[in-house]
């Protein structure tokens, strides 16, 4: 039997293969092999195979894996990811007390389960957020303790049937929702609760309604007040309006709320031009407690001392500290401009979807003549309402009149083509006859027809007509009595044409018993 010398496992020399034999015919290399080897030298040997084998992308049966370069890196990079972790994992649980350990052992393979939210509150309601001062912690608070100081602070003017409470402990608010106009602008008015017999200070306000657009616009001034802005602002898009608008802080940009389904690109503050941005809300960090969640005016813990820099608790006077960021676990300060986890994520609005007819698919097109296009003209789609400047202008109005005159080319082209096949459209003769229109060519027109091809036409089309209407009244005398009694020409030479085919084609023709026999 041939030995692969490729293949891995035990060396074999050369001089092994020509070894004297004994007598027995057994050679010094197989009775040294015969004898029992360590246990140690044994788990040696099938470990040092089986790493070679892996090495070189062997198999037990011989067979080889080829690998391109790329594979033979992502499988040295899966182990050395593999062994990273069983080295961490192994550091973590002998660092581990004890009863961490037992913990741990006890978890391993435990997954938990992702806790369901809220149901959200109706869409149709109004929404009216409490702010607390500082120093109160809303979550500590039942509801139940909530809903009875609000409806005390409204002087019992309505139960708990007419609105829902909701606390948001993230944000450190309370939410009520209503349908009623009454309620909110009665729940609008709150400015302090009596809870566990303390007065706290609130501040009550309108959030923006569900599927409402919001932008920022820059340049003006600051101080500037929300009736003001309320005055002078306006927009052109169609289908847009302001709901409301307020300066942001003490800066010189405005947030504008909008209810439509685009949001505008510029707005007019006095006739003014300001370019409309898309407003996306950042991050709330308290700068007091440096947590995120919640703005500084609403801390709950206003006395807690924390060093803005490095976040670190307690810290001591003049101690070094690196910046890093809470929001992003960056090295700089916290909400710094360099930071890209600083603004939220908005999701677009969802347009709203618009019903369409069942049966639009079945109606035709509308194809008028020149003039009823020109009294109704085709509706323009994205067309811009102004130009940047007077060369955009004037290439619009080119386009336009050149779209103009090819929809007016088009609709005289589709009403020839109509009137033709009006003309054109007639029924082939029935099968085994010749065709009425084929006798007349050789015979001429008539005297009275003139010499016009249009008329040609019309004639031979009444012929065909009258020829059809014979076939189909083949077996009913009433009506073969009244086409006899006509004094039309041309419905006489079709009576004779048709007598002279049915005669020719020897008694083909039968219409039965004449009524006047029976």
């Amino acid at each position: 039997m041939e030995v692969d010398e490729a293949y891995p496992g035990p060396s074999r020399a050369p001089e092994s293969l020509t070894a004297d034999t004994d007598a027995s015919g057994v050679s010094s290399r197989q009775a040294k092999d015969d004898e029992p080897a360590s246990v140690d030298a044994t788990l040696g040997n099938e470990t040092g195979d089986a790493t070679c084998s892996e090495r070189h992308g062997w198999t037990e049966d011989a067979w080889h894996t080829v690998l391109s370069r790329r594979q033979k890196k992502n499988q040295l990079k899966k182990q050395r990811s593999q062994m990273e972790k069983a080295v961490k994992a192994n550091e973590k649980f002998e660092s581990d007390p004890p009863a961490e350990k037992q913990k741990h052992e006890a978890t391993q393979g435990f997954r938990r389960r992702k806790r369901r939210g809220p149901p959200p509150l109706p869409k149709e309601d109004i929404k009216i957020i409490l702010r607390p001062h500082k120093g109160l912690w809303v979550k500590n608070i039942l509801g139940l303790e909530l809903s009875r100081a609000v409806i005390d602070a409204c002087q019992r003017s309505f139960n708990g049937n007419d609105f829902l409470l909701r606390v948001h402990p993230g944000s450190n608010i309370v939410i009520l929702s209503t349908p009623s106009m009454e309620v909110a602008s009665r729940l609008r008015g709150i400015s302090q609760l009596k809870i566990r017999g303390q007065i706290h200070a609130f501040n009550a306000y309108v959030a923006d309604p569900e599927g409402v657009l919001r932008g920022i616009v820059h340049g003006i001034p600051a101080g500037t007040s929300q009736d003001e802005l309320m005055e002078n602002l306006r927009v052109r898009t169609q289908g847009v309006n302001i709901e409301r608008a307020r300066m942001l802080g003490s800066s010189k940009t405005a947030i504008i709320t909008f209810t439509g389904n685009v949001l505008p690109r510029s707005v007019y503050i006095m006739g003014a031009e300001l370019i409309c941005y898309p407003y996306k809300p950042t991050v709330q960090v308290c700068k007091i407690c440096l947590q995120t969640g919640h703005r500084t005016n609403v801390c709950p813990t206003p006395n807690v001392n924390v060093c803005l820099k490095c976040g670190a608790g307690e810290p001591m006077q003049g101690h070094d500290c690196i910046p890093k960021c809470v929001i992003c676990d960056g090295e700089h300060p916290t909400g710094d401009s360099l930071c890209k986890k600083k603004l939220k994520n908005v999701a677009p609005p969802k347009k709203l979807r618009t019903d369409q007819p069942k049966d639009w698919v079945s109606q035709p097109e509308y194809t008028g003549d020149a003039k009823s296009s020109e009294e109704f003209p085709p509706l323009r789609m994205n067309m811009p309402r102004w130009f940047s400047s007077d060369r955009m202008e004037q290439r619009q109005s080119r386009s336009r009149s050149r779209s103009r005159s090819r929809s007016q080319s088009r609709s005289r082209s589709r009403s020839r083509s109509r009137r033709d096949r009006r003309h054109t459209n007639t029924a082939p003769p029935a099968p085994g006859k010749p065709s009425l229109k084929n006798q007349r060519k050789h015979r001429g027109p008539p005297a009275e027809m003139g010499s016009c091809e249009e008329s040609q036409d019309a004639l031979a089309a009444g012929r065909t007509n009258i020829n059809q209407r014979m076939y189909r009244m083949e077996n009913s005398w009433e009506q073969w009595e009244a086409l006899l009694a006509s004094s039309d020409p041309e419905v006489q030479l079709a009576l004779l044409d048709h007598v002279r085919q049915a005669a020719q084609a020897s008694g083909a023709l039968d219409m039965g018993p004449h009524p006047s026999s029976s």
